[in-house]
Formats: C-alpha cells, structure tokens, sequence
C-alpha cells in the first residue's frame, strides 16, 4: 500500500489498475508502447499543458523509458 496526497492510503492492486488506464489512454494507437511521437500526439490530443514543450516532454519520457529502448510500456510506466 502506498499513500497519496491527503493521507489517503491506496492498495498496490488499486494504483496498478490507474497506471494502466492512464497508459491506455495515452497509448492512443494501442501499440502496447508509447514511443516519443506517440506521447506527444496522446499530449495534444489531450490538451496537455506539457504539449507545447518538447523538452519537458523529452524529460518525462526519459524518466518512464527505465530500460533505454526509446519505448515506454506498461512496465516502464
């Protein structure tokens, strides 16, 4: 179990299960992967505040490819 902000304590399972709805939603092709181009058209479609910046997007997308390979999967994520 991990806490979030307000004390609010939530279960491994529960975090996992949003992990993974928040990557589908941003693995708009449903590739099973979220390369750089593909994050920076699920920002766009989402009108996110980050889509106007690539290097903030570059950065993010740098923090979740924990295995180098220029792909995010759902274990990176």
């Amino acid at each position: 179990m991990v806490s979030r902000s307000g004390g609010e304590i939530e279960s491994d399972e529960h975090r996992n299960k949003r992990y993974e709805k928040l990557f589908r939603r941003l693995d708009c092709e449903d590739r099973g992967y979220l390369d750089f181009e593909g994050l920076k058209k699920a920002f766009e479609e989402d009108k996110h505040p980050l889509r106007k910046s690539d290097d903030a997007m570059a950065v993010l997308f740098g923090a979740m490819d924990t295995d180098h390979d220029n792909r995010v999967t759902l274990e990176d994520f």
